[in-house]
């Protein structure tokens, strides 16, 4: 036992990083969606619509990826999304479902 050699390890969580606040690879949709509200600002600014409301059409995909992702992926459990929609809907989730003839 006394050739056994012992080496100390790091067993701490590995972080999936961040990008533009969000954790992990949630800033591709945010990427995505501001892809998209520049081809849709073009695409109205080509058609002579008004500045003000190209501004806002352009801005709302933006606006609604950031709202999604923070109130339903960002520093969430994975599958939250999924569960929150299934509790929603059938109210049960991830319960014990309660049987009958029990004492």
């Amino acid at each position: 036992m006394a050739d056994l050699v012992v080496t100390n390890t790091n067993s701490a969580n590995d972080s999936e990083g961040m990008a533009f606040g969000l954790s992990g690879n949630l800033f591709v949709y945010l990427l995505g969606s501001m892809i998209l509200s520049i081809l849709l600002c073009t695409l109205l600014m080509v058609t002579g619509i008004g500045i003000h409301y190209t501004l806002c059409a352009g801005l709302l995909p933006v606006i609604l990826t950031l709202a999604y992702l923070k109130i339903f992926k960002h520093n969430k459990p994975p599958h939250y999304q999924e569960d929150l929609f299934e509790c929603w809907l059938n109210g049960s989730g991830h319960e014990k479902h309660k049987t009958g003839g029990g004492r």
